[in-house]
């Protein structure tokens, strides 16, 4: 893949348009991207192990804002495409609908849903984000800004609270 690269700015792309311009096809998940493009030799084997935990942590964080959009791949000065840094990275779960406020508890299958993520990304990868989201966790717990009732509510989401 190429683009025009000048030389203020830093090449940016999607996942979602990874997945439309090189394959065709705009449904696949965030893993499947990363993994053909490393088979393909487009995507460093240190950015895939960096994808699977980031996996992890959006799981583990009740982040189910994930689509393809939210992924992006940056490419640096010599040209090559390395994983952009996370963002959009919230417990987007809990987020409000209306007059509705954070009183949504995890649907009977996330148990199911975690154990198999754990399953397919590997143990390595799974204590690496569940590492990073109990730091997250625990910071968010510290800080004065969050209220005790949203804390209440993100705790029934997080399997190790």
């Amino acid at each position: 893949m190429t683009m025009y690269r000048p030389t203020c700015r830093i090449g940016m792309v999607s996942f979602w348009c990874v997945a439309v311009t090189l394959w065709g096809e705009a449904d696949l998940d965030r893993l499947e991207v990363g993994e053909r493009l490393h088979r393909e030799g487009r995507l460093p084997l240190d950015d895939l192990e960096t994808l699977r935990t980031r996996v992890a942590l959006d799981a583990l964080l009740a982040n189910t804002d994930t689509h393809l959009w939210n992924y992006s791949l940056l490419e640096d000065e010599a040209g090559v495409w390395r994983l952009s840094p996370s963002y959009d990275l919230l417990p987007m779960a809990l987020s409000p609908h209306g007059a509705e406020l954070f009183d949504r508890p995890p649907p009977p299958r996330r148990s199911r849903f975690l154990a198999e993520l754990r399953e397919r990304l590997g143990e390595d990868h799974w204590s690496r984000g569940e590492a990073i989201a109990k730091e997250i966790w625990n910071r968010a717990r510290e800080d004065a800004n969050i209220t005790s009732g949203f804390l209440d509510a993100w705790r029934l989401w997080l399997p190790f609270a």
